[in-house]
């Protein structure tokens, strides 16, 4: 493999990670809304 493709593979993977943690952030956001949701129906029934 040559060296210019090698740094195009390191630059595409730094991307990829890149979005796999912005993803897993927005995840967590998504989990956080999911989890107050089903709370205020908990209080909503009682």
């Amino acid at each position: 493999m040559n060296e210019n493709t090698e740094k195009e593979l390191l630059q595409v993977l730094k991307e990829i990670s890149g979005t796999l943690k912005e993803m897993k952030e927005e995840l967590g956001e998504i989990s956080g809304a999911i989890l107050e949701t089903g709370t205020a129906i908990e209080e909503e029934e009682n």
